[in-house]
């Protein structure tokens, strides 16, 4: 007889979850934006009297909703980290004090003046130096699974930062969110420090970084424009109907605003540090495989940049600016390299960005195809390309020219084969399909996506659009959502019913229901993948059925195929077990 132990089940011990809460918190506090800091305000001074404002300085929002949430071994608030640092500063050296808190909004969006006036209170006491507001989206207003509705944080928080300008004391905010939004009140506060979702030491990393213990070193990973109609898709997104169509081609994020000239709040790569750098110098490597940029730490401050690299095609050279010359089509420029260097102060260091096979590569679909079904091949263009560094798209201090060159007849020269990186080389002439200077694609060439017509995205992309509205018929990668335009009751019951429940329990608890989004999100095409063989392409159909109103045939259709689809399943099962 041998007797077999069972294995405890792993735990994660007191100094591993320590260990990790640390990698939260660094990774926080390498990633945050300072997007505004007027004056210096940031970091606070020693000594400096807070007034911390904000459900969300309390009851943090660190992370997203769905698949992405997770359970922290530790959670921490801004307001509970204040007053820690501030313990165990003791009395011997002066710290940042808290005068005291207030909620200043309600979590779910109503409108309470009486939260404002509180905020607005507490701010206005002569003890306080500065009015902190934590503010952003709430678990309502992004989740997997759900589209936002607008840009704006809810109006009850912008409110309060309006009322808090108002007292006349500098105002600090604190943008919790996961993605971005309009800040009417950008010119009136003194600073802004962007966390994003921070992760369950995120409340700690901000406070050091509003101390000024860590200097933030984060840069945007997205454009951020002035007001939601500034976005390119505004005209037709949120869509009506059964199809949102993607208008911009290669014009999406900043490739959008750059080359449309389109004025934005904060240009994509943008962030500010407690430091100061110039950007000195820049050169082509000898042998054509990089860029060397030099960069000087110009502050007492020790910090990070992120310095970035981006290309301008022959199309879309420093000569002919934002009217594209002959070539392919592309944007004014685009990032194609970036490398993140900690500086000590007044050090200057030279840092080499290498070109890859991506740098200069397009994709040559073939004429009259959407390029999806595997015709065409990466190109390089010949021709003369611009070179920029800087910190931000928007700001690009230092150009060179890299000029690749057509082979010659005995030419032993780089490029001699004609490739690069592999690639075939190409004349911007050559460039016939997709190319910079086709009458037909109108609004494309100088980037004016808001207003391309559909003639303009079928010469683009070389096939029929969509046509938009809802469909006469609905198929089976129609949502179930869409159920609700359905000519039958029983169909329209469903989704509405589906609808209302989602509605129901986000007003009732602040969140999603993520279920019942999938569930409404979810095409009948979905669920034979998604079941195990419980539903097969038969039982799709007769779902189909009756999401366009033949219910009772419908029924019928799916009762029958069920007990088919059973029965195919044992006989698969009895040749699979070799019965």
């Amino acid at each position: 007889h041998t007797s077999r132990r069972r294995r405890p089940r792993p735990t994660c011990s007191g100094d591993i979850a320590a260990a990790h809460h640390d990698v939260a918190r660094r990774v926080a506090e390498g990633s945050m934006v300072l997007l505004k800091n007027a004056d210096a305000m940031l970091p606070l001074a020693a000594g400096t009297c807070l007034a911390v404002i904000g459900d969300m300085a309390t009851t943090p929002r660190f992370q997203g909703s769905g698949s992405s949430k997770v359970n922290a071994t530790r959670e921490e608030n801004i307001l509970d980290a204040f007053k820690a640092r501030e313990s165990a500063a003791g009395t011997d050296s002066p710290s940042i004090t808290v005068a005291g808190y207030a909620a200043g909004y309600g979590r779910q969006g109503t409108a309470n003046q009486t939260l404002i006036d509180e905020a607005v209170a507490l701010a206005s006491r002569e003890d306080v130096d500065v009015a902190l507001a934590v503010v952003g989206l709430d678990e309502r207003s992004e989740s997997e699974g759900l589209d936002r509705s607008t840009m704006a944080i809810p109006q009850v928080q912008n409110d309060l930062v309006t009322a808090l300008t108002a007292t006349g004391k500098p105002v600090v905010v604190v943008l919790v969110a996961g993605s971005p939004v309009e800040l009417p009140w950008h010119d009136s506060v003194a600073a802004i420090l962007y966390v994003g979702l921070s992760g369950q030491a995120g409340a700690s990393a901000t406070v050091r970084a509003l101390a000024g213990e860590v200097n933030p070193s984060g840069h945007l990973a997205e454009t951020w424009a002035l007001r939601y109609d500034d976005c390119p898709s505004a005209g037709w997104y949120p869509a009506v109907g059964r199809d949102a169509i993607y208008r911009e081609g290669p014009f999406v994020g900043y490739r959008y605003y750059e080359t449309a000239g389109v004025p934005v709040r904060f240009p994509f790569g943008y962030g500010l540090s407690y430091s100061t750098f110039t950007y000195d110098a820049i050169a082509l490597a000898a042998d054509g495989s990089g860029v060397d940029v030099t960069v000087t730490n110009d502050s007492d401050v020790a910090g990070s940049t992120v310095i970035q690299l981006y290309v301008s095609g022959p199309s879309r050279s420093a000569v002919s600016g934002r009217t594209a010359a002959s070539g392919v089509l592309r944007p004014v420029r685009e990032l194609k390299g970036f490398a993140k260097v900690a500086l000590a102060p007044h050090e200057t260091r030279t840092v080499r960005i290498a070109f890859d096979r991506y740098t200069f590569r397009h994709f040559a679909a073939a004429a009259g195809t959407s390029g999806t079904s595997g015709a065409g091949e990466w190109r390089v263009e010949a021709g003369d390309w611009t070179i920029a560094i800087g910190p931000d798209a928007a700001h690009l201090p230092l150009t060179a020219t890299y000029t690749i060159a057509l082979p010659k007849n005995g030419d032993a020269e780089a490029h001699a084969d004609g490739t690069l990186f592999g690639m075939p080389i190409i004349t911007p002439e050559a460039a016939a399909f997709q190319s910079a200077t086709d009458p037909a694609l109108g609004h494309y060439l100088n980037g004016d996506v808001k207003h391309v017509t559909d003639a303009e995205m079928t010469a683009l992309f070389g096939h029929e659009v969509i046509a938009p509205g809802k469909p006469a018929v609905l198929g089976v990668n129609d949502p179930i959502s869409s159920w609700a335009s359905s000519r039958g009751f029983v169909a329209r019951t469903i989704a509405n019913t589906l609808a209302k429940r989602e509605r129901t329990v986000r007003e009732k608890t602040g969140a999603p229901d993520l279920n019942t989004l999938f569930i409404l999100n979810m095409p009948p095409r979905a669920m034979s993948k998604m079941t195990q063989g419980m539903v097969d392409s038969a039982m799709v159909d007769a779902i189909v059925k009756i999401g366009n109103g033949r219910t009772f045939r419908g029924l019928g259709s799916l009762i029958s195929a069920y007990f088919r689809n059973q029965s195919a399943n044992k006989r698969t099962a009895k040749e699979l077990n070799h019965e």
